[in-house]
């Protein structure tokens, strides 16, 4: 027997469902291509505001940051340098296809790119000493494609090559360089950051017509982050007087006791400036009767302080050292830069435009020599936020001090012959050639006698020395003599250390 199978039709669309169907997606389709386009606009919208404020951080620092007095900390790269980086300009290489950074000139009206962010400068240019970069990434081109087959020789395209090749030059979303404008000029500038926006479209100001135009048809839909001087002036400013100032402490310490750092051979540090040089404290000034007088002790009570300007480190003044000093002490100023003004406002100054206190204290002759700055409330007696600089007596007058060397006689010794031992001995002293008699003189101090004695050297032998005292340290002179006076130097450090050290500090001599 047969079984009978069932027969089904084939299931399918008919064609009016099949154009009924492609309807539906058409017109889904024209719905969701302007929202999705719309939201890509939107997207990079956002994300180009977020690259303006990474570019903000990397100026400023991060935002909400505050110290203790409630001022900005202001960060990145005027937080170190104290002031917007230089917008360099740069030029198109055809033949290689990249732009070229050549030219120190700053473009300050949207070209120019603050290529001190990443790169510390161009053309050879240094960022300056406080720049602690990077301080952002180098910029890469993320549309590398967009330029390709288009020529700078054809005048027509070099705009979009302007615009679009954007390799080593911040962009935005779009793949579109950033301008970037300085209105203003010094501490006051602002910078405008500029991005063309979706239509790529923008008119920047130039030498005749200054400012960027908002206002232009071609700026309406351009991106703009505004960094105004008023968001980083105080905080920088304070910041940066205060580290000033204190640079300026620091160079009153090496015009005082020389660079930190000068070593000798064996990396000892030594003493220079006008401490090492004179030997005594600066004299201080200060201005009465319409003139310049000099302070002392006297007329001052017991344990009082005398203040006023160390003059001898710009120039020279009658009294300011010893008449006549020992060799090896003498004034090689300038040590510091004059300051400006004339008269009484000749006058060493912090980099909020207050003098600078200088105060002698009386105790161990005198003991203390110390620099205030009266900070940025200008008020020496609110002392929170002074800044000061101490030199002591022990950093340049070494008390027991002793410089030691020897004193060789290279004269030979007359020599025997025993028989009996079959050997040569030294002769007897009276025919032996006569002692050297070594005279040495240490000037240590400016004035006064000097420490010397005087060595019997015999032929052939050595004898070494030690002279013990009160020294000033630097670069003293050591007199010695046999038939005639010679100056030879040692470096006295503050230490007790001396260069050369005793056992380099040989004299040769010889018997008459």
């Amino acid at each position: 027997m047969f079984k009978r199978v069932p027969q089904y039709k084939e299931a399918g669309f008919t064609l009016l469902e099949l154009i009924i169907v492609v309807a539906i997606l058409g017109f889904l389709a024209a719905m969701i291509v302007p929202f999705a386009g719309h939201l890509n606009k939107s997207q990079r919208v956002q994300m180009t505001r977020e690259k303006l404020e990474s570019i903000r951080e990397a100026l400023l620092g991060p935002e909400n940051t505050y110290d203790s007095q409630g001022l900005r900390v202001i960060g990145g790269y005027v937080g170190d340098l104290g002031e917007l980086p230089k917008l360099y300009p740069s030029r198109w290489d055809d033949a290689t296809r990249a732009w070229v950074w050549d030219s120190m000139e700053e473009e300050m009206y949207g070209t120019g790119q603050p290529r001190a962010l990443w790169a510390g400068g161009t053309a050879g240019e240094s960022p300056g000493a406080g720049w602690k970069g990077p301080y952002l990434l180098p910029p890469r081109d993320p549309y590398p494609e967009d330029v390709k087959g288009l020529s700078w020789s054809r005048i027509e395209e070099r705009r979009l090559i302007e615009q679009r090749q954007v390799e080593g030059k911040l962009s935005d979303a779009w793949g579109q360089v950033l301008y970037f404008i300085k209105e203003g000029m010094g501490p006051d500038a602002s910078l405008l950051i500029v991005s063309a926006g979706p239509d790529g479209r923008i008119r920047l100001p130039d030498e005749e017509t200054p400012g960027y135009n908002a206002a232009v048809e071609e700026n309406q839909d351009n991106i703009i982050l505004q960094i105004r001087h008023t968001e980083w002036d105080e905080g920088i400013n304070q910041r940066y007087l205060g580290e000033e100032t204190r640079r300026r402490l620091e160079r009153i310490r090496e015009a005082l006791l020389g660079p930190d750092d000068a070593f000798d051979p064996v990396g000892r540090r030594l003493v220079g400036g006008y401490l090492g040089d004179v030997g005594r404290w600066p004299q201080l000034w200060e201005w009465r009767e319409g003139d310049w007088k000099s302070v002392s002790f006297e007329g001052h009570e017991d344990g009082e302080e005398i203040m006023g300007q160390p003059r001898g480190l710009w120039i020279w003044h009658e009294g300011e050292g010893i008449a006549e000093p020992n060799p090896g002490f003498e004034w090689r100023g300038p040590y510091l830069t004059k300051p400006w003004g004339k008269g009484e406002e000749e006058v060493l100054r912090d980099a909020w435009g207050t003098p600078l206190r200088f105060a002698l204290s009386p105790e161990g002759d005198p003991d203390t020599l110390t620099v205030t700055s009266a900070g940025a409330d200008k008020d020496f007696d609110a002392e929170e936020d002074n800044q000061a600089l101490q030199i002591k007596r022990n950093q340049w007058l070494v008390e027991g001090m002793q410089v030691s060397g020897s004193v060789k006689n290279e004269t030979p010794k007359k020599y025997i012959y025993n028989e009996e031992s079959g050997q040569w001995e030294p002769a007897p002293a009276d025919q032996q050639p006569p002692d050297a008699v070594f005279k040495i003189k240490l000037y240590c101090r400016p004035e006064g006698e000097p420490l010397e004695l005087t060595l019997n050297v015999p032929a052939g032998e050595s004898r070494s020395f030690g002279l013990t005292g009160e020294m000033c340290a630097g670069r003293r002179k050591i007199e010695t003599e046999v038939s005639e006076p010679v100056f030879s130097e040692v470096f006295i450090g503050s230490g007790r250390t001396q260069s050369p050290p005793e056992e380099k500090l040989v004299f040769i001599v010889q018997s008459e």
